[in-house]
């Protein structure tokens, strides 16, 4: 009988691992968040689709695909279908390079950049939800921790 459900003490065990688990509670929040944004902003939100988006715009409007999987984590065939479906709804173009043709780029169109546009305005009222809870530092200290975690996991 006792194999078969674990004792009080043992869930008690765990259950404070979880909490002192910065890396646990990370997860999970960053889980709620992305499950809470898809709500608000409708179910046609694409994290992985803005991610690119957002990166692309970052690097100034134009990026390798092999750079964009290496920061999004992601396979080259990935990144490819990824990029496919970007180019596929206007949101980007694939251009050979100028220094090398064998490198292709993948650039940011107007279409692409409206929808970011977009993307900046709906999420204003979520992340004004998001946030309320903390202040001004706060919110800097957050923005500097998130910036570090990513540095620590794919570069600056």
């Amino acid at each position: 009988m006792n194999n078969k459900l674990p004792m009080k003490k043992e869930i008690k065990d765990i259950h404070e691992a979880v909490l002192d688990s910065p890396l646990l509670r990370l997860m999970t929040f960053s889980d709620l968040i992305n499950r809470y944004t898809h709500i608000k902003l409708g179910g046609e939100f694409s994290w992985l689709r803005n991610y690119a988006l957002i990166w692309i715009v970052a690097n100034g409007g134009i990026m390798t695909p092999t750079k964009l999987a290496k920061i999004l984590l992601r396979s080259n065939h990935d990144i490819t279908r990824l990029i496919d479906s970007l180019e596929k709804d206007g949101l980007v173009v694939r251009e050979h390079s100028t220094k090398d043709r064998r490198e292709i780029n993948v650039k940011i169109t107007k279409t692409g950049l409206n929808t970011m546009k977009e993307i900046i305005d709906d999420k204003e009222a979520v992340e004004e939800k998001l946030m309320s809870c903390l202040n001004s530092s706060e919110i800097e200290s957050l923005k500097s921790i998130v910036r570090k975690l990513r540095y620590a996991l794919v570069g600056p």
